[in-house]
């Protein structure tokens, strides 16, 4: 396993100069404008009937903030986190007064945003869930439902992975992060449609990755360096405390964290969201335990305002579980049937296939399928829910490319590899042998994947270059 920047051609560096000079920002800038985007200045609202709110001195970050609540009579109560945006708490204005109508309603504006105090301070997810923590122990009695959009869709998953059992039921909306930043800011360049930045993309950031694209951009390597240090967050985020908690944010490490969220999941995300792409709810859906999907179509990053009516009887029904049909995961299935992509162009494969081989094609993709193995040769090729299962290996890759989101992998040998860019996300990956077996240097961008093998035990997250010598 070699941490190291992947050797890099002349072309390569052109295309990586290129790629920074879109929007005049590396990739990873990128990302966090997106997320930040949200966070501007506020046109003042008045509190909604019903609702109360008192300011106070939170003990986790030292400063002012407000907490609102609504519906205290009701015995069960209902926690809303908002995501990145000078709105806070507002962005739950609008379902506050039909929720508070069932439950005992508690929301808050979060250090760094909105009304509480923004300071030069370290805005990371734990943090944030310890302040929630604060807010509840003398409001809440007993385990609690818990609602977060975007950041605090992060922050809800965050807080649930640390206290599982006060946490009756989690509703994640448009969860922002969670991929690995580079995975991320490729996805953002595809959803935005700028076919200049997503060309660039394609001919060198995926072999490269997130970390080639830091080495050759102004802000040094570790992304903790900066959020972790008051002087660096000053010179390097302005001390702005949404770029700050956004930084924070796509540098948290999911990928051991999600196994522990036992609760009974549901998932609300709009299929148009540019800012949190939907393979990150699909990165969710393979990895979380107990867990349901609600997709609102045409909605993009902010369904409460983009489409309210729908969101809040979504929003109802997931706290009732009203509906709610768990994700059935693939299990092996026999098959000898055998597919084969010669020379094509998006191609689609599902089922249940013994082997699928695949020259020189472009496009391929195959879901919600079985396989014992996958053979690519000059290919590039999309995977989703896709489960192997073989007593040997299970894929053998040469001069190719693999994005693949939901995978399963049961096999000796997961990976062989002969100059091969993979983008693997949510994967769970045990392999009796070794993880990649790797006959010519290849590289490989991993978000939040569970991975088991003789050499690496645990979970995977971040870029590795990947050599014949270090397998994982």
């Amino acid at each position: 396993m070699n941490f190291q920047s992947h050797r890099l051609t002349t072309e390569q560096v052109a295309h990586v100069k290129a790629a920074r000079s879109y929007r005049g920002m590396s990739l990873w800038l990128l990302a966090i404008t997106h997320l930040a985007a949200a966070s501007v200045a506020a046109a003042p609202v008045d509190l909604p009937v019903g609702v109360s709110q008192i300011v106070v001195m939170e003990p986790v970050f030292q400063g002012r903030t407000r907490i609102l609540q609504a519906g205290q009579t009701h015995k069960q109560t209902l926690v809303l986190v908002h995501g990145i945006g000078e709105a806070g708490a507002r962005d739950w204005y609008g379902v506050i007064p039909t929720l508070a109508q069932s439950w005992h309603v508690i929301a808050f504006d979060l250090p760094g945003f909105a009304t509480s105090e923004h300071r030069n301070q370290t805005f990371t997810p734990l943090m944030y869930a310890a302040f929630i923590k604060y807010v509840v122990q003398d409001r809440v009695h007993g385990p609690f439902a818990l609602v977060g959009h975007s950041l605090g869709g992060a922050v809800a998953l965050r807080y649930a992975s640390v206290w599982p059992s006060d946490v009756q039921r989690l509703i994640v909306v448009d969860a922002a992060g969670i991929l690995y930043r580079s995975a991320l800011a490729k996805e953002v360049i595809e959803l935005s449609g700028n076919k200049t930045a997503t060309s660039v993309w394609t001919r060198s950031a995926k072999a490269l990755a997130g970390k080639m694209i830091d080495r050759f951009g102004r802000i040094p390597l570790d992304l903790d360096a900066i959020w972790g240090a008051q002087t660096a967050r000053r010179i390097w985020l302005g001390s702005n405390s949404a770029k700050i908690a956004a930084l924070a944010l796509i540098d948290e490490d999911f990928s051991r964290l999600l196994e522990r969220v036992t609760m009974p999941t549901t998932l609300i995300w709009g299929s148009a969201d540019r800012i949190a792409p939907p393979r990150t709810a699909r990165l969710l859906l393979a990895r979380l335990p107990d867990v349901a999907v609600h997709w609102m179509d045409a909605v993009g990053h902010e369904p409460m305002h983009e489409a309210p009516a729908p969101f809040v009887e979504l929003l109802q029904n997931a706290l009732t579980g009203k509906g709610r049909v768990a994700v059935k995961r693939l299990v092996p299935t026999a098959s000898d049937r055998i597919g084969k992509c010669n020379r094509k162009e998006n191609q689609l494969f599902t089922g249940a296939w013994a082997r699928i081989e695949l020259n020189d094609c472009d496009g391929v993709r195959i879901e919600n399928a079985t396989l014992r193995e996958l053979v690519m040769n000059d290919s590039a090729a999309t995977l989703e829910n896709v489960r192997f299962d073989t007593d040997g290996t299970a894929m053998r890759l040469e001069d190719s490319s693999l994005t693949a989101t939901g995978l399963v992998v049961r096999a000796a040998i997961a990976f062989d590899l002969d100059q091969v860019q993979l983008d693997i996300a949510g994967a769970d990956i045990e392999a009796t042998k070794q993880g990649t077996l790797v006959e010519d240097d290849s590289v490989g961008v991993f978000s939040a994947c569970r991975w088991w093998t003789p050499q690496t035990k645990g979970g995977l997250h971040g870029v590795f270059t990947l050599e014949t010598e270090t397998p994982l």
